[in-house]
């Protein structure tokens, strides 16, 4: 699904712009930051009016790159799914004629090996165990 563009997450306020930006009012319906380009000190009053909950909203520099830089993090930090691991330990081991989970492997049990290398890029890990 592609992303609506009707909505906008960011709106620059510069003097220069003024006259696009009030073209798109309608169009600021997923506002998330301010950005102030220089020499600009506030939310203009025409976009206060357009967006109600406008305090609520953070307002920065556009040289305020470290801030900037911060909010777009959390953004993508929210957006980024919980990613859990799952090590499947089981089967008969008929071959083998041992647990092949249990086999040492760089001194832990393999399964447990494997688990712990999974550990680093999931927020959980299991094993399933027969």
């Amino acid at each position: 699904m592609e992303p609506s563009t009707s909505e906008v997450a960011v709106v620059v306020i510069d003097k220069v712009k003024e006259a696009s930006l009030r073209k798109k009012l309608n169009r600021l319906n997923d506002v998330q930051l301010f950005l102030l380009a220089e020499g600009e000190s506030d939310v203009v009053d025409f976009v206060k009016e357009a967006i109600p909950h406008w305090q609520q909203i953070p307002v920065y520099r556009t040289n305020e790159i470290g801030k900037i830089i911060s909010f777009f993090r959390e953004k993508m930090k929210a957006a980024t799914p919980k990613l859990n691991g799952l090590v499947l330990a089981g089967g008969k081991s008929l071959r083998l004629g041992t647990d092949k989970g249990k086999i040492n492997w760089h001194g832990n049990e393999q399964r447990y090996y494997i688990a712990e290398l999974l550990q680093k890029f999931c927020d959980e890990v299991f094993i399933s165990l027969p």
